[in-house]
């Protein structure tokens, strides 16, 4: 955190999902993304929060963290919810995802690394 003290600008998208439609809601995802989106706002930050999200909202939510990216930034994504992990790679699960084989989950759901890939492509920006 201390690099980010330096930052010209302090971006955070904070993301909970509690409402899933085809599994187990959770209790406390959204308690937690308010929590952070608070902590990071009360550092700085400037907070978006994409709550109880569907794949396109919270897809939507994420290209705009990504274009408000600068040079000299830092950047801090924050999930609390269900995630898959197949083959190597990490998913965030929406609300509205429906997997029910291991081919549905690169459809239903929204890449971990595409995240971050967007998130370091900025030049110069501190992501995590």
């Amino acid at each position: 955190f201390f690099a980010c003290t330096m930052a010209r600008a302090k971006i955070a998208l904070c993301v909970g999902q509690n409402h899933y439609e085809s599994c187990q809601q959770l209790d406390f995802a959204v308690n937690d993304s308010v929590a952070m989106a608070h902590m990071w706002a009360d550092l700085g930050f400037k907070v978006t929060t994409a709550n109880n999200s569907s794949k396109k909202n919270m897809k939507l939510a994420i290209k705009q963290f990504h274009q408000f990216l600068t040079p000299n930034c830092c950047a801090v994504f924050f999930f609390s919810g269900y995630s898959i992990q197949q083959d190597g790679h990490n998913y965030c699960v929406p609300i509205d995802a429906s997997v029910n084989l291991a081919a549905d989950i690169e459809d239903d759901c929204v890449s971990l690394y595409w995240i971050l890939k967007g998130m370091t492509e900025c030049d110069g920006c501190l992501a995590s």
